[in-house]
């Protein structure tokens, strides 16, 4: 029997991703699985694993670390090993994406250096991590398969739902924009792109528009009538339900990922889920998986000259992206890498 605690809680809004990691886990044999932060930090029972997926969301994604915190979450750590409990950091991020605080950046040092099995979502940060930590344990687990998006709604009844014409290229870029850079680099690309009656939607585009009265915040604003109507550029501001992503990915023609100095993204295993081919930045295990599942990569400096002849070969091979995603990272293998985590 095994008592396996995931540090998180899921009685609030999640990410999918820890629910599927969460269901696959439970189907390991003699595994009893629990969900709570709370008992990370304050256990009533004894655990043979702890999983910790982001070392920022234990403190609940405070980003000013103090190093109060950073003694707390070494003292404990240590009780959980003192007790033989293994730790096991999925590593998702190698910095946090919300702020350059010197402690949240040690914060994430702790977890991984004082984890016994360091889990990684690709090759890139396997090799890597390898070498940073080499008298830890590392271990590979794919994306999982999404299974709360609707994949089978049709692409002609969406778009007349929708009041799309069939003319109309759309291109979707479905994450949160982190920064201005991501942007730039979606608009950089897609004015690249030669194809008429193309559009550019920002499914998440608001992520960096905040509170504070800055440049690139006067710019938005400005622009954003500018953008719809001269460029086709549509941005949205609200949040968009499963329901309404699935809408949104179905009637999509290309998908645009510009994911800068980052690791991972799910929006490869998800787009890919929906038989759509990315152009994606070329950076950490994302690299991999664009090249894995056969979509198109492109480096921060490149001319893009051959942009559009690389998309018209993707698009004239007809690759069967869901199929490729589905014999890759399907349940059966993930929940075997699993069983390789837990020993």
């Amino acid at each position: 029997m095994m008592n396996i605690l995931f540090a998180y809680n899921t009685d609030h809004k999640n990410n999918d991703y820890i629910f599927r990691l969460i269901e696959l886990t439970q189907k390991l044999n003699d595994a009893f699985v629990y969900s709570s932060l709370e008992e990370f930090w304050e256990p009533t029972r004894k655990y043979d694993f702890i999983i910790i997926n982001w070392p920022d969301y234990l403190f609940r994604w405070k980003v000013e670390i103090t190093s109060l915190d950073l003694k707390k979450i070494k003292n404990t750590l240590n009780y959980h090993k003192k007790n033989e409990t293994k730790i096991i950091t999925f590593v998702h991020d190698e910095k946090s994406h919300f702020s350059n605080n010197k402690n949240l950046q040690e914060l994430f040092n702790i977890c991984y250096s004082e984890s016994n099995t360091l889990v990684h979502l690709g090759n890139f940060s396997l090799e890597k991590y390898k070498e940073k930590y080499p008298t830890i344990s590392h271990k590979l687990v794919y994306h999982p398969l999404y299974n709360s998006f609707d994949l089978d709604k049709s692409f002609s009844e969406i778009r007349k739902k929708m009041k799309i014409r069939k003319k109309d290229f759309l291109i979707m870029v479905p994450g949160s924009i982190r920064k201005k850079d991501e942007y730039d680099f979606a608009v950089k690309v897609y004015k690249k792109i030669n194809i008429k009656n193309k559009k550019l939607f920002f499914l998440r585009g608001n992520y960096f528009i905040n509170s504070r009265f800055n440049y690139f915040n006067i710019w938005y604003l400005l622009n954003k009538i500018y953008l719809k109507y001269i460029y086709k550029i549509f941005i949205n501001e609200g949040y968009l339900s499963n329901e309404k992503l699935s809408d949104y990915l179905t009637i999509s023609n290309l998908i645009l990922l510009p994911r800068i100095d980052i690791l991972n993204s799910g929006n490869i295993t998800l787009c890919s889920q929906f038989n759509k081919l990315i152009v994606g930045f070329e950076s950490g295990n994302i690299s991999n998986w664009l090249d894995i599942l056969g979509h198109i990569k492109i480096r921060e400096n490149d001319d893009l000259q051959n942009l559009n002849k690389l998309i018209d070969n993707k698009i004239t091979q007809r690759i069967n992206f869901k199929n490729k995603v589905q014999s890759i990272s399907n349940d059966l293998i993930i929940i075997e890498q699993l069983k390789d985590v837990f020993v």
